[in-house]
């Protein structure tokens, strides 16, 4: 089975979180156990050295949230993807034999600030997308996509939630499906080119497939 993007296109910093996450969890962790030290130094007396302590702890937790918070989860998600992308049954529901051509580890997108993680299937009779075993229970129903004819494709620039445009991001590319069920949105880096890696393999597809009779 070909899958549409490859393992590098997972490590796309899309946002800049890598360069800016350090910093902002740095600093509002420092903030906050700041006001708590400071807090508790003035509680005691406020002598100049209870402050000049707390100040100090302050600075020092926040930098080190800002270093560890980060790598602890950039090595999480580089484990879920590397998992992903080598369908790894553990986290993978394998699809059914022989149904799928094709793959495509993404994000459904089900509401702005909701991103359910897994695989997207293409083959002769249409799409499917499998939520990985990490997605708590109630979020791990597969979506189908049927008939492949009546699926059309489309790239859309999506606003993104209030609280992720502190990243300098107002919009992201997300690939759209409509079919005769309803539609759907997913994200995944480097959007446009997987993109059009995904609508040349659906066209193809179609091209050899029967129309649809209901």
């Amino acid at each position: 089975m070909e899958t549409l993007a490859s393992r590098a296109v997972y490590d796309d910093d899309e946002l800049g979180m890598t360069k800016r996450l350090p910093v902002v969890s740095g600093v509002l962790f420092g903030v906050g156990m700041g006001v708590f030290l400071l807090y508790d130094a003035l509680a005691d007396g406020g002598s100049p050295a209870a402050i000049a302590g707390a100040l100090f702890w302050a600075v020092a937790s926040g930098a080190g949230y800002g270093l560890l918070f980060p790598w602890f989860l950039g090595r999480a998600a580089r484990r879920v993807n590397d998992q992903l992308y080598a369908s790894d049954p553990r986290l993978v529901p394998p699809p059914e034999p022989d149904r799928y051509l094709y793959r495509l580890p993404c994000g459904w997108v089900r509401t702005p600030s909701q991103v359910v993680g897994g695989v997207l299937y293409l083959g002769p009779g249409g799409l499917r997308f499998d939520p990985h075993l990490r997605t708590p229970a109630r979020l791990r129903e597969s979506l189908v996509m049927e008939p492949l004819q009546e699926i059309q494709l489309e790239l859309v620039h999506t606003p993104l939630p209030r609280w992720l445009r502190v990243w300098g991001r107002r919009t992201l590319p997300r690939i759209q499906l409509r079919w005769g069920g309803g539609e759907a949105l997913f994200g995944v880096p480097d959007a446009t080119s997987v993109f059009t890696r995904l609508q040349d393999r659906v066209t193809a597809l179609k091209q050899h497939s029967p129309p649809h009779r209901a």
